[in-house]
């Protein structure tokens, strides 16, 4: 008898402990999927209708390894305060929920001692355990999991308590409504060839059919909308409709459990129709542009090379025709679509098609000095040594079936088609720098030109080597730089930003180093070695960030200087065509690119050669010469 009072008692403690409880904690009703991540600050948050119980609170646990694989989400490497669970009953966690159809539980292992987690959903007044949950033994290596408990009653409140054999890491538990069923419906409602008004509230599908159609026998095409699975009357079943503005006829639609009845009403136009008009003008199965019914003109530009789109077209009203569509054959053209009202009234349509000139564009323009023209919009823009006969076309690259020819002050580029487009083309020749020694580059050096021009951080600079369609680096010239030197034997330039991959030039023959900057305010050196003026080119050979130059350092040539007078040079002097020299020093004469075009120890007459520029080397220094 004494054990059997303590039993009642026990169960009578039990019972006012979880009523007391109840009293004190407000239900959450979860009406959307809720996912509660169990840390110690959310607990205190939602302390009116969570409980810990006392839960030991477990600080900085790396969740890093916990990605269930129902939910990919829990793959956070974020270090979270988290709580421990355990069967004692201070150190359970507690939620008091109604709405609820499924629980997930997303737990970790502490430890590698075996031991379940289980849920116990209690009825709130918490006298009874309405269902329950629980895992299998869990062990090392099962460090992430996850407890579902489903079919719960959404109607219900819940007591819920999680807890554990021995310490578990409770990481989340996501709180899942029932998922409601939607109702049956008319998705649409189609009869003698037009679409219906649905309104799904008010339960009530109206149509206006053409005049002379006739109501007395209809069949409607339906399509089921919702869960519903069936419809009465049928799908393509014949109805009177005579009568339904005063007696709308019942369409009843199920899904077997519940029904939506719409009253339907169908009516006759009073007169015959006069619209004449188009719903969708269409150009190969897409709406022309800027279509409106009322417009009849159409102006339509194809590409050059596209095939010749094909015309289609809807009428507007049930009850008209389409009598006919034109097609282009050839451009230019009209095509046209004649629609015919019920009334008998006629509209065409007329689209006027046009084919678009051959493409022109042109990103390349190489003159016979080797300089990649800088091309921006209709400008053309290259430079030349001063005292050099004016460069040709060399070579470009255009558009496919385009050609490139210089006219003058112009640039023309004739496409596919012969059609033509005219740039301006700007020629203009540059004093090299005859100086040695260092230059720090302020911007108003003229011996040097650039696409991308100077900056005062970045000083002569350069782009990456990537064309865009809203940036035209490349055919722009933002990615190289130029630079017209005298005679000498090496440039050693300081780069003002970090190290980026190039290609160096000397008068178009590629070098094989340096193939880079170098970095920040280091330098990198170009070898020359001409006894004649050149242009040096920077180019760009990277696919991201800019480069550039800040100074150079020129060398001269060994023996002689890079300096170029044009006055008299030791004893040598240049007088009406003759080059004297008394003192028979062995001179060697070249042209600006470079060629030896006489050499001696005498006079040298240079009334046969032709107009240029000239330098005669003395191997001590050299003397320019202009005819």
């Amino acid at each position: 008898m004494k054990r059997n009072f303590t039993y009642l008692l026990t169960l009578a403690f039990i019972g006012l402990f979880f009523a007391g409880t109840a009293k004190a904690v407000d239900f959450r009703k979860i009406e959307s999927e809720l996912l509660f991540y169990t840390t110690t600050a959310n607990i205190a948050e939602a302390s009116a209708w969570v409980e810990n119980k006392g839960v030991v609170a477990k600080t900085g646990q790396d969740v890093s390894d916990l990605n269930p694989a129902t939910d990919k989400a829990y793959g956070s490497t974020t270090k979270l305060d988290m709580v421990a669970v355990k069967k004692v009953s201070d150190r359970s966690a507690w939620f008091y929920i109604t709405g609820v159809e499924t629980v997930n539980a997303y737990y970790k292992m502490g430890s590698t001692t075996s031991r379940t987690l289980s849920m116990e959903f209690y009825d709130e007044k918490g006298a009874d355990i309405l269902k329950s949950a629980t895992t299998p033994d869990l062990t090392a290596a099962n460090k992430g999991a996850l407890l579902t408990a489903s079919g719960l009653d959404a109607s219900k409140k819940y007591i819920l308590k999680i807890s554990a054999t021995n310490d578990v890491m409770l990481y989340a538990v996501k709180f899942l409504p029932p998922t409601a069923s939607p109702d049956p419906s008319i998705a649409s409602f189609t009869v003698a060839g037009v679409e219906a008004t649905i309104d799904n509230e008010a339960e009530t599908i109206t149509a206006e059919v053409p005049n002379g159609t006739g109501l007395a026998s209809l069949a409607p095409v339906i399509v089921l909308g919702g869960s519903a699975t069936s419809c009465n009357p049928a799908s393509g079943a014949a109805q009177d409709f005579t009568s339904s503005v005063a007696t709308p006829v019942q369409y009843t639609v199920s899904d077997g459990t519940n029904t939506k009845t719409y009253s339907v009403t169908i009516t006759e136009e009073v007169s015959l129709s006069s619209d004449a008009s188009l719903e969708e003008l269409l150009l190969d199965g897409a709406l022309i542009d800027g279509f409106d019914a009322t417009q009849l003109n159409y102006d339509v530009v194809v590409e050059y090379g596209a095939a010749i789109p094909t015309v289609s077209a809807t009428k507007n009203h049930a009850a008209a025709t389409i009598e006919g569509i034109t097609q282009v054959t050839e451009l230019p053209g009209k095509a046209t679509v004649t629609v015919k009202a019920q009334n008998g009234d006629i509209q065409v349509y007329e689209i006027n098609m046009t084919r678009a000139e051959a493409p022109k564009e042109v990103t390349q323009i190489v003159f016979s000095n080797s300089f990649d023209a800088f091309i921006v919009e209709e400008a053309v823009t290259a430079y030349y040594l001063e005292g050099t006969t004016a460069p040709a076309l060399e070579s470009y690259k255009a558009s496919e079936g385009a050609k490139v020819a210089i006219d003058g002050d112009k640039v023309i580029v004739t496409g596919a088609d012969n059609s033509t487009r005219e740039l301006t083309l700007t020629l203009e020749a540059v004093s090299p720098y005859t100086s040695t020694g260092a230059v720090t580059f302020d911007g108003t050096e003229t011996w040097i030109k650039s696409g991308y021009g100077f900056d005062a951080e970045k000083k002569w600079r350069f782009a990456k080597a990537v064309e865009e369609a809203s940036n035209k680096r490349i055919s722009e010239g933002k990615t190289r730089i130029y630079f017209f030197v005298g005679a000498c034997e090496q440039l050693s330039f300081t780069s003002s930003l970090q190290s980026r991959a190039i290609k160096v030039f000397v008068n178009g023959t590629e070098l094989s180093t340096p193939t880079e900057t170098g970095a920040a305010n280091a330098k990198f050196n170009v070898l020359v070695q001409k006894d004649t003026p050149s242009i040096v080119a920077i180019v760009s050979n990277q696919d991201k960030g800019d480069g550039g130059v800040s100074a150079v350092e020129i060398t001269a040539r060994p023996g002689g200087g890079t300096g170029l007078s044009a006055n008299e040079t030791e004893s040598i002097q240049y007088i009406n065509g003759i080059i004297y020299n008394p003192e028979n020093i062995a001179l060697k004469v070249y042209t600006a690119q470079g060629k030896l075009v006489a050499e001696g120890n005498n006079d040298i007459d240079m009334n046969g050669f032709g107009a240029g520029m000239y330098i005669v080397n003395s191997g001590k220094n050299s003397l320019k010469i202009i005819k």
